[in-house]
């Protein structure tokens, strides 16, 4: 049994027990299924195989060190969890035991269908008995596992064998090759399944691939046992050398005009492409296959100069960047420059060998950020203007094909091509099918085309006039122009299907197949793959495996891979491809065109198929190397060659892949790809294994569309408490992935629509909790520790729930569990990332010192685990937790070394949200030109990018924390206009899941306030308040809401100095220097306000003292206007003040403002307020006052 859920076969107790001791070991009842430990595994398979036992002879087999006594109350334990778990009637006896009648078991199910001679599906990979386990404190059990893991071997050669001669003399050969080469895999030394393969091949007129098979008989016999091949198999390979068949006449070749036709019946479409080529356009040709567009293309660019042409292949869909790894190819073939020691810039070839390091003799390192991406794609741009200086043409043939990676570096040099006309590059045109460009392309082909900076020129079928032309133009021995109606009716008018059908016809009538001429049109094929049948049917055995081999192969291949698939040597290769190229089956190293390979696959036989894919899984493995290139397309192969074990491994390698290029959404799907191969093979464990992997991955959680089939997978499975403990903790994340992208709710109508989504979101995430403690207990009932990456992940959700409910009382408890729990965790995936949580909850708990030391050492965690995602999350946590402290210009000098994404193409979300920090940290450092200049470049970021692997939803990266950052460096520069603007565009935009989306609400009520707008700014400050109320952790915006409150000029002095005191409280309590300053600068003008001139002293002093460590966040200069506005203030004092006061206003108009900004900051109030005193003690600006 090698996976599939067996037929059930139910127990009088209503029990369908199913027993798998293949592989993983596992006791499935109807669709649940249980896990096996070491011991038990060992009882139920001596059970299982030797039937009826004495209990205290196997105890005293399993525990031969621990005594009688204790051997035999173990065995007595064991049998007791049997009863609790599988039942009391699973096992039956008392002194003596067996398993019940009833469960049926895999080995022994497949050995009564061995003898009864039944013939199984074509073999896959099957599990060892007791895969994995070992005893070696158990000798003489370990001495009966092995020999009848030696019995299982002969078993299943005996039966590979057998099926295969069975197969053999009902003369499916394609089906008995199969089972002989499994027989070989097992058995490598076995003569006899070598002299099987060798005879098979040969029966199918593979007399090379036979061959083949005896040289490596050969070759292991000689390595591993230093003998030669036994008489019998020598006399067979030499009968084999002596059968040669006599050369095998090559089809008649094709009239070369009907082979290559030239371009008719397009004069119209060649116009339009001129016109395009005119206007400076670029151009995209589209149409349906066959349709004729790359004559078209290739016809009208060889008239234009010279042309470089390009193709994608149909197996690039799934290998990321291998489009544009052939394109890096093509480009250094046709300028070898490029490939000697200095002919690229240093840094283009390290870019570039990150594509092809066996050009370069290097390989470059993984992506790891969008300025990485940015650079690579920079790299290959300069790459295609260096080696295309003497083109004028490019073409991108079958664009449809290519990869999404390639499809983004091709999105980002077109826009580059639109925005930069005077550049000198080739004309670019990217051919494609219609129906099967992925909707991304096709965006981008749309907006090109509608800002007029493209053309899309689609191809419809030729008119009935363009098939006469075409017929025409055939060099043929009849005209059969005159039946161009019906051939376009038959045809409907497709170029492509028009010359099969004249080749097939022309073929018969030439070979003598037929009394008609090519003008009889009851013959006419009606679809393609009708007629390529036919051509495939004249071929001989040997060629017709060479096409199915390269079609099995599909996208870019060589002939000596389809001969590796093959198992032919050099020379029969080469004279199997002769014969396909004579029938015009392949052109060059290539299939004449991709409708032959569909062609040719669809008339494949299942087994043959079977065996060709397995055949290309070997040969493209051997390649990959240990980079694991082509990882998703052998993946593919072993899924269609029936070996699941073997395609989930290369799945998850073609994962880490994507992982290395920031694909997230794409590299989560084949990981549940491989975790849904392992539960197809009933290899429970590892299906639980990847996916509890994936749960671990910090960037899942911003894939929750990708996460849903993980949490599917993991409820299907959940049949013990580990399992639904697991299923609990998929439930837990995926609702937390999903809470980040629910709409922020910033202005219902009324309160109560407010409170009623709130309500309902706090639902959600009690709900939440449930499920992260209900999985934890059923840990807890299982044992604990030994599931410690469970343990430590369900903690983490519990942990990250809380922290969303605001509930402090609870998270102090639960991070005294974690960090309890991470002491006893080994150094893993999940210790780090209960770490890099527990860092950001005790920044909560007001402990900056221990979540700064956590922060550092989950970064270090990651970067030894080599999680480069979850590095840089943690770096930007460390850069947020050091800005928290007030440590600005250490936390952007860090920020800056975690890279600058520029204006990339796919902003990555994590270097999005850092370049966004960044320019709050110079906002607070009043570096304003850098961070507008920055916010800039964010802003076309932004609006460029639609990333399809970094932001969950798919759409472009959110603006709402973009608009919250502008907002506070507008507010300070006194743009007032332009600050409302990006306060109402950040409420009305808010990102999904950002618990500060509501605090724009207090600059919105500062401006109406400003403005004298006094029921919008009750309204402004009334949402302010009901919002952070919400998010009681925001505790900083809640005293700077105090302060701007206190500033509402509708209030009384006593309501004004109660909310001062408020933000005074606020700031000492959870230690806001800043706001601390700032509010005492306040104070010490309420008391100003009052003649209480002693107070106001005291506190304009305090903020004074303050300014160096801690000056106010939100308005720098007020403590010294305050101060200076004091009457009978020491003159001396006063005056070194001023001196301060106006060298910081002249260090900030001393940047390179725009003229409006500069202006609208000395029109602030404190600025205007500050110029006044200054005037008066003769201390001007030195002539920046009102310049630009």
């Amino acid at each position: 049994m090698t996976g599939g859920t067996p037929p059930p076969t139910r127990t009088a107790a209503g029990h369908d027990w199913f027993l798998k001791l293949l592989g993983g070991v596992y006791v499935l009842d109807g669709p649940a299924h249980r896990r096996i430990e070491p011991s038990l595994a060992a009882v139920l398979a001596y059970l299982a195989l030797r039937g009826r036992t004495h209990k205290y002879r196997l105890a005293g087999w399993l525990w031969p060190d621990a005594g009688e006594t204790a051997a035999r109350a173990n065995m007595r334990q064991l049998l007791r969890r049997v009863r609790l778990t599988l039942g009391p009637e699973f096992i039956q006896g008392a002194g003596e035991i067996e398993l019940n009648p009833g469960v049926r078991v895999d080995l022994l199910e497949f050995q009564r269908q061995m003898e009864a001679g039944a013939v199984p599906d074509p073999p896959a990979q099957q599990g060892e008995l007791l895969e994995h386990l070992t005893f070696d404190d158990a000798p003489d059990f370990a001495e009966w596992l092995e020999s009848e893991r030696e019995r299982l071997l002969q078993l299943r050669l005996r039966a590979a064998l057998g099926a295969s001669e069975t197969l053999r003399a009902a003369g499916q050969l394609a089906e008995a090759l199969l089972h002989a080469q499994h027989a070989l895999s097992l058995e490598p030394l076995s003569e006899e399944a070598a002299r099987q393969v060798m005879t098979l091949h040969h029966r199918r007129g593979d007399r090379g691939a036979a061959l083949q098979a005896y040289e490596r008989c050969r070759q292991v016999l000689r390595d591993r046992l230093g003998v030669e091949p036994l008489p019998e198999t020598q006399a067979l390979a030499e009968r084999i050398r002596q059968d040669a068949p006599p050369p095998a006449a090559l089809p008649r070749a094709v009239p070369e005009p009907v082979a290559l036709p030239a371009l008719v019946g397009r004069h119209h479409e060649l116009g339009v492409l001129a016109q395009a080529w005119e206007q400076g356009q670029m151009i995209f040709v589209s149409g349906e296959a066959g349709i004729g567009k790359t004559l078209l293309t290739l016809t009208f660019a060889a008239g234009r100069g010279r042309v470089l042409r390009f193709e994608a292949l149909p197996g690039d869909r799934h290998v990321p960047y291998a489009t544009a790894a052939r394109m890096a190819r093509r480009l250094l073939e046709h300028w070898p420059t490029g490939r000697e020691p200095g002919g690229l810039p240093d840094w283009v070839a390290a870019e570039v060998a990150r594509l092809v390091p066996d050009v370069f003799g290097q390989a470059g390192p993984p992506l790891t950020s969008a300025a990485d991406r940015l650079r690579f794609f920079d790299a290959m741009i300069e790459l295609n203007r260096l080696a295309c200086a003497d083109i004028d043409v490019c073409v991108l043939d079958d664009a449809h094909f290519a990869d999404d990676a390639t499809s983004e570096f091709a999105e980002y040099f077109l826009a580059r091509l639109a925005s930069s006309p005077q550049a000198r590059f080739p004309v670019w045109i990217d051919v494609y099918r219609d129906d099967e460009l992925p909707e991304a392309a096709r965006r981008s082909v749309q907006t090109l085309t509608d800002a007029g900076l493209a053309i899309n020129l689609r191809l419809a079928p030729l008119s009935v006039e363009g098939v006469g032309e075409l017929l025409g133009s055939l060099n043929l021995p009849q005209r059969p122009q005159h039946q161009a109606a019906r051939y376009r009716d038959s045809t409907g008018g497709n170029p492509l299907f028009i010359l099969e059908t004249v080749r097939d016809l022309s073929e018969e009538a030439g070979l003598g197949l037929s009394g008609w001429g090519l003008d009889d049109p009851p013959r006419l094929p009606t679809k393609v793959a009708a007629v390529i049948a036919r051509r495939l049917s004249r071929l001989s055995p040997a060629a017709l495996q060479m096409a199915r081999a390269a079609a099995t192969l599909g996208g870019e291949f060589t002939l000596d891979q389809v001969g590796e698939v093959l198992d032919l040597g050099p020379l029969a290769a080469a004279q199997g491809w002769d014969e396909l190229g004579h029938a015009g089956i392949v052109r060059g190293e290539a299939l004449a065109h991709d409708l032959m390979r569909v062609a040719i696959r669809a008339g494949t036989p299942e087994a043959t198929q079977i065996l060709l894919h397995r055949g290309a899984a070997r040969t493209l493995e051997r390649a990959a190397g240990p980079g694991g290139a082509n990882a998703a397309r052998i993946a593919r192969h072993y899924q269609g060659g029936r070996l699941p074990l073997q395609a989930a491994a290369w799945f998850l390698k073609a994962s880490q892949g994507l992982v290395d290029l920031m694909q997230y959404g794409a590299a989560l799907k084949l990981r549940e790809q491989a975790a849904a191969l392992y539960e197809e093979a009933l290899e429970f464990d590892l299906a639980l294994g990847v996916r509890l992997d994936t749960l671990s991955a910090l960037w899942a959680e911003e894939q929750p569309e990708a996460l849903r089939p993980v949490v599917d997978g993991l409820l299907r499975l959940a049949s013990d408490d580990v399992q639904r403990a697991a299923a609990r903790l998929g439930q837990a994340t995926l609702r937390l992935a999903e809470s980040r992208l629910q709409p922020v709710a910033l202005a219902a109508p009324d309160m109560l629509g407010r409170a009623s989504a709130s309500h309902e979101a706090r639902q959600a995430l009690w709900q939440t909790l449930t499920l992260a403690r209900e999985g934890q207990a059923l840990l807890a009932a299982d044992g604990g520790l030994p599931h410690a990456t469970l343990s430590a992940l369900l903690l983490r959700a519990e942990l990250r729930t809380l922290a969303f409910l605001h509930d402090q009382t609870g998270l102090r408890e639960r991070l005294d569990a974690a960090t309890a729990l991470f002491t006893r965790l080994p150094e893993s995936q999940a210790a780090a990332l209960l770490l890099y949580t527990v860092a950001a909850l005790l920044m909560r708990q007001g402990q900056p010192g221990d979540a700064l030391d956590a922060a550092r050492r989950s970064a270090a965690m990651f970067t030894a685990l080599g999680d480069r995602y979850a590095t840089l999350a943690a770096q930007l946590s460390v850069a947020a937790l050091l800005e928290d402290q007030g440590r600005r210009a250490e936390a952007a000098s860090f920020r800056r070394q975690l890279g600058s994404p520029g204006s990339g193409p796919q902003l990555s979300r994590l270097q999005y949200f850092n370049q966004l920090r960044l320019a709050a940290n110079l906002v607070q450092r009043h570096a304003y030109a850098e961070a507008l200049a920055l916010l800039e470049r964010m802003t076309q970021a932004a609006d460029k990018a639609a990333p399809a692997g970094e932001w969950p939803t798919g759409e472009a990266l959110p603006k709402g924390v973009l608009w919250r950052v502008q907002v506070d460096l507008l507010w300070l520069l006194g743009a007032v206009p332009q600050c409302q603007t990006a306060a109402e565009a950040a409420l009305s935009d808010p990102m999904p899941g950002d618990d500060a989306a509501g605090v724009p609400w207090i600059r919105l009520a500062q401006i109406h306030a400003l403005l004298g707008q006094d029921q919008q700014a009750k309204r402004a400050f009334a949402n302010a308040d009901a919002f952070l109320s919400a998010a009681p952790h925001l505790t900083y915006s809640r005293g700077l809401w105090q302060l701007a409150y206190a500033g509402f000029g509708g209030r009384t002095r006593e309501e004004r100095r109660h909310s001062l005191e408020e933000a005074l409280a606020v700031a000492r309590q959870k230690a806001h220097p800043e706001l601390l300053t700032h509010a005492l600068a306040l104070r010490a003008q309420w008391h100003a306000g009052g003649q209480d001139w002693p107070a106001a002293t005291r506190d304009a002093e305090d903020a004074l003292a303050r300014m160096t460590a801690a000056p106010p966040r939100d308005d720098h200069a007020l403590p010294w206007q305050v101060f200076l506005e004091l009457p009978g203030v020491d003159p001396a004092r006063r005056l070194a003040v001023a001196h301060a006061a106006r060298d910081w206003m002249v260090s900030i108009l001393g940047q390179p403002l725009p003229p409006p900004y500069r202006d609208a900051f000395l029109a602030r109030p404190t600025q205007q307020a500050l110029l006044t005193v200054l005037d008066s003690l003769d201390l001007p600006l030195s002539g920046q006052r009102g310049q630009g």
